[in-house]
């Protein structure tokens, strides 16, 4: 293992909660209908920033409220006008996001704007004032920018965790992802996570967000501890340093199943690129880590606009706050949580480990 040097950079995002639902004695018990509601991302808990609405819901993006967020089927693409494209051609309208969103640690964006440098990224809150003591947002993550040469594709496999011990209301996000870092409008992320569909489960979804003001997610698909997944990033009609088509996938190599998002650039360049990503909310205790104690993000494969991989070995920069660790009230919870970031395997690797236990 190679250890990396920490960095202390603020540029910031998000995750998700679980909200539990309890039938009463006399309570009228719903019948299943014939066609199951489509999953929703989980709504926020009583563990948030004070100034986040409880209607809102989780996501890799930070808090949206709902009808910002949006899922899109298969066959189906979002349009530079944020009109959803069926397969048959037509196209549905999508009215403009008139909600603020809110970062990981309550940094309030107004609705329908992406201002360059709106929210550090990553960002991280940690709230200790009131019991219980909270974390949320990026813990641990690995990263490199190239503006000269940015990818038009980024390819990395994660191997899902076991499940957290302590099965709270928190939501678990691992992933790999590509940033614009001049103009942090957009992530495209193939995202795997535990509870982010009120589901208490590990669940895989293709994720773009936040040109027009919203969160676009693909069909989650069910996956399992073990199982190994791949994400991919692929840009299409590129040019210069630009593709203008993207294509973000999700797929379990031991199912087969595979859930897709298609995605505009919208001038985006994708220079910030993101190899290994570790973001929670609601997290209180280091039992409400996955069980497996460490996260592994293998195969990751870059390629530049020619089609080739002219990166040599990828400039890796750790990004952990050490301050987390020592926040009054919150480190007698995580003592136990030596987060960090290393090589998995010997140079030139081509994996990462995100690690939070011994």
């Amino acid at each position: 293992m190679h250890p990396f040097i920490r960095c202390t950079l603020e540029r910031g995002r998000y995750v998700v909660f679980l909200f539990a639902l309890f039938a009463l004695p006399g309570s009228a018990v719903a019948t299943p209908s014939s066609a199951a509601a489509p999953p929703v991302p989980t709504r926020v808990s009583a563990i948030r920033p004070a100034n986040v609405p409880d209607d809102y819901v989780v996501t890799p993006n930070g808090y949206f409220h709902p009808d910002c967020v949006h899922r899109i089927a298969a066959g189906e693409r979002v349009r530079a006008d944020g009109s959803i494209e069926r397969a048959n051609g037509s196209r549905t309208a999508v009215a403009p996001c008139t909600h603020a969103r809110y970062s990981a640690s309550g940094i309030r964006s107004a609705a329908a704007a992406s201002p360059a440098g709106a929210w550090p990224l990553p960002d991280l809150r940690v709230a200790a004032s009131t019991p219980p003591p909270e974390i949320a947002g990026y813990v641990v993550a690995g990263y490199f920018i190239d503006q000269a040469n940015p990818p038009r594709e980024l390819d990395a496999s994660m191997v899902v965790p076991a499940a957290p011990a302590d099965a709270q209301e928190q939501t678990i996000y691992l992933f790999p992802g590509l940033v614009d870092y001049e103009n942090e409008n957009t992530i495209l992320q193939p995202v795997l996570a535990w509870n982010g569909f009120n589901d208490h489960a590990w669940t895989i979804a293709s994720w773009n967000c936040c040109n027009s003001g919203g969160a676009n997610h693909s069909d989650p698909v069910a996956v399992s501890p073990g199982d190994v997944i791949a994400g991919v990033m692929r840009g299409s009609n590129c040019g210069a340093n630009l593709c203008t088509d993207w294509a973000v996938i999700s797929t379990d190599q031991n199912t087969t199943q595979s859930t897709t998002l298609d995605a505009l650039a919208q001038g985006q360049v994708f220079d910030w690129v993101f190899g290994a990503a570790l973001e929670v909310y609601g997290v209180t205790t280091c039992a409400q880590y996955p069980a497996s104690g460490h996260a592994l993000f293998e195969a990751i494969q870059l390629s530049d606009m020619s089609g080739s991989d002219s990166y040599g070995i990828y400039p890796w920069v750790s990004w952990f706050p050490a301050s987390i660790l020592f926040i009054d009230g919150f480190e007698a919870a995580t003592s136990n949580c030596p987060y960090g970031l290393s090589l998995d395997g010997n140079p030139p690797a081509t994996g990462l480990r995100i690690n939070w236990s011994n």
